[in-house]
C-alpha cells in the first residue's frame, strides 16, 4: 500500500495542472488511494475466504460516485460514466451467472465478482470494463493453466480436502477477485498507454 500510495500521488500529478492547490491534489490522491486500498483488501480476503464482502464493494461504488462528482474533468470519469460503469459492470455479469447456472447447474462465478466489477466501473468509468474483464480473464487463465497441467487444484473453503474434483480445465476453481483488482490497477495507472496501444476509442 505504501508503493501504491506513492503511485497514486504520481498518477494524480499527471492529471492536475501545475498551479493546482495542494489541498485539491491531496483530496484527489486520498480518493484514488482509498480505491486502491479497497482493491488490496478485497484481493486478500478473496484469496483466503473465497468471498468478497458486500460492504467493501458498496463502499467502493459510493467512492467512485463521489470521485466522479468531485473531479470529473481530471479523472475523465463523469458522473454519467461512473453510473453507467456501475450498471454495466454488475448487470451483464449477473445475468451471465444466472444463465450459466440454469444451463449447467454449476456455479461459474460468484455475485461478489459482479459487485466488484460494478465498483471498478463506478471508479474507472464504463470504458474500462472491456479491458478489465478481458485482462482479468486472460491473467487468470495464465495463472491457473500451469497449475492445472501439473495436476494441482485450489480447494474452496466449502469443499472438503480430498473430495473428488472435475479434471476439466473449465471447472478448475479459482478466486477471480484478485485478477479483477489487478486489471483495474493496470487500467488506473496505464490507461493512456493501453488505449493508444490497443483501442484508442476506449479512452
Amino acid at each position: 500500500m505504501g508503493i501504491l500510495s506513492i503511485a497514486c500521488l504520481l498518477r494524480v500529478r499527471t492529471w492536475v495542472p501545475d498551479d493546482s492547490h495542494t489541498l485539491g491534489i491531496l483530496s484527489l490522491w486520498a480518493l484514488i488511494t482509498a480505491f486502491c486500498l479497497l482493491l488490496v483488501v478485497i484481493t486478500f480476503v478473496d484469496l483466503e475466504h473465497w468471498r468478497i464482502p458486500l460492504p467493501f464493494t458498496v463502499s467502493g461504488m459510493v467512492l467512485g460516485i463521489v470521485t466522479s462528482i468531485a473531479a470529473p474533468s481530471l479523472t475523465k470519469v463523469s458522473l454519467f460514466d461512473a453510473l453507467l460503469g456501475l450498471v454495466l459492470g454488475f448487470l451483464p455479469l449477473a445475468v451471465a451467472i444466472e444463465v450459466y447456472y440454469r444451463i449447467t447447474h454449476r456455479e461459474g462465478m460468484g455475485y461478489g465478482d459482479c459487485f466488484l466489477l460494478g465498483m471498478v466501473g463506478a471508479n474507472l468509468g464504463y470504458s474500462s470494463l472491456l479491458f478489465v474483464l478481458f485482462a482479468s480473464s486472460l491473467q487468470g487463465i495464465a495463472f491457473v493453466l500451469p497449475l492445472a497441467l501439473l495436476g494441482k487444484r485450489f480447494t474452496p473453503p466449502w469443499q472438503e480436502e480430498g473430495a473428488p474434483q472435475s479434471k476439466k480445465l473449465r471447472h478448475t476453481p479459482l478466486p477471480f477477485g484478485p485478477f479483477i483488482s489487478l486489471s483495474a490497477l493496470e487500467w488506473l495507472f496505464f490507461r493512456e498507454s493501453l488505449t493508444s496501444l490497443f483501442a484508442p476509442w476506449l479512452g
